[in-house]
């Protein structure tokens, strides 16, 4: 929401700034991972990452959600009272 929020205003203002946003998925060559259980959830490499990122900025990409973080963004959107319980019972 912020960088939906951040890309209307600065479009009144400024042409020449293109906001974009990257939703990662779980990585798997951060300290992140070896303090707590993925759970199941699978993870990607942090030069998949890179890349997605690299190729949304050359299309010009406004959001880039790759890996299982399409699926949570799609279930969070249809689906958002059975994604909270999910991830409530852990």
């Amino acid at each position: 929401m912020f960088t939906d929020a951040l890309r209307i205003q600065l479009k009144k203002s400024r042409k020449n700034i293109h906001v974009m946003e990257l939703v990662p998925p779980l990585v798997a060559e951060t300290n992140l991972l070896s303090d707590m259980q993925s759970g199941g959830i699978p993870s990607m490499s942090l030069e998949t990452l890179v890349k997605h990122g690299i190729q949304g900025m050359e299309h010009n990409k406004k959001r880039i959600v790759p890996g299982f973080s399409k699926f949570l963004r799609f279930a969070g959107k249809y689906f958002p009272d059975a994604l909270s319980n999910a991830m409530a019972r852990g």
